[in-house]
């Protein structure tokens, strides 16, 4: 099974991935995406491990809740966002805002697994953010939702107006087939 790996720190090397995933099972591959120019690293890498079981119980480990929060761009026309627990203290929504109005040409993966509370001001945000993605022709999936955060969007009848899917793999596929 290939694993995405995000919110690297740039100082990440290749066998880092490895050694953090070798504790679940055996590790056939790690490498750490690069960029270009430069050779440093993008953020993100992969791990494939044989073992499918070995591979989700790595992914769901609770080390994975206490990763940094990220904003990444995952292919030339996406970009990946990791929230925070409180929502309310960062900007990475309007951060994301910001870098769609810059480049113009990416869709946009949210993935909510860490978010403890939605609130008023997060619904505003992803509104504006879909809005924008729309008149440009992209898209903005959510994923990684609880049941009680997937439950706030319905009270709010928003439940009809974003995309939802379970995961952060399901959203970047869902991303690619609509484009």
């Amino acid at each position: 099974m290939n694993v995405y790996v995000g919110n690297l720190p740039s100082e990440v090397t290749g066998n880092d991935p490895r050694e953090v995933f070798e504790p679940f099972g055996q590790v056939d591959t790690a490498h750490v995406v690069k960029h270009r120019h430069g050779g440093g690293s993008r953020g993100f890498g992969f791990v494939d491990m044989p073992s499918r079981s070995e591979a989700v119980r790595a992914v769901l480990h609770p080390w994975k809740a206490r990763s940094k929060t990220g904003i990444q761009y995952w292919s030339g026309d996406m970009i990946l966002v990791n929230l925070p627990r409180k929502l309310q203290v960062h900007g990475e929504l309007q951060r994301v805002m910001e870098m769609v109005h810059e480049r113009g040409d990416c869709n946009v993966v949210v993935d909510f697994s860490s978010v403890e509370v939605v609130g008023g001001t997060t619904f505003t945000q992803l509104l504006e953010l879909r809005q924008v993605l729309r008149e440009s022709g992209h898209k903005l999936v959510l994923c990684g939702l609880s049941p009680a955060t997937k439950g706030v969007f319905t009270i709010a009848r928003l439940d009809g107006v974003f995309a939802f899917v379970e995961d952060r793999f399901a959203a970047l596929a869902k991303v690619q087939m609509i484009a």
